[in-house]
């Protein structure tokens, strides 16, 4: 997988509005944040996916997106990315690791610091 690389500080003070919101420069920057889950128990497939349902139903009604959770099964432990409308936020990255800490089936949550999404590959947070 290539990586992108971010145009260096003299590039981005030549380029134009439009430009900047085309390679996400700037003021377009986007934010991510990684996530990493760990269960209190091995979920079986059925279990998993009625978790990820509840996940994902609380990401859309907090105008979230998510990317990457899921595994090979039986999922001990599962990582992904969250992002947001525009950028995400401390207090949204917050407040998902919060209802994800609040699940039953989780034992454990680690979530990186917030990451440039376009910019920035995926690592799974140690």
């Amino acid at each position: 997988m290539t990586t992108l690389r971010q145009p260096s500080q003299r590039r981005l003070r030549n380029t134009n509005n439009r430009q900047r919101k085309k390679l996400h420069l700037g003021d377009y920057k986007q934010l991510r944040g990684d996530v990493s889950i760990r269960f209190k128990q091995v979920l079986e497939s059925a279990a998993f996916e009625a978790w990820l349902s509840d996940w994902i139903e609380w990401v859309e009604s907090n105008h979230l997106y998510v990317a990457c959770f899921g595994g090979a099964q039986p999922f001990a432990a599962t990582d992904g990315m969250l992002i947001g409308e525009k950028s995400l936020t401390q207090e949204q990255l917050d407040a998902a690791v919060a209802w994800l800490k609040a699940r039953p089936e989780v034992a454990e949550v680690t979530q990186a610091a917030l990451r440039d999404a376009t910019y920035d590959e995926f690592k799974s947070v140690e």
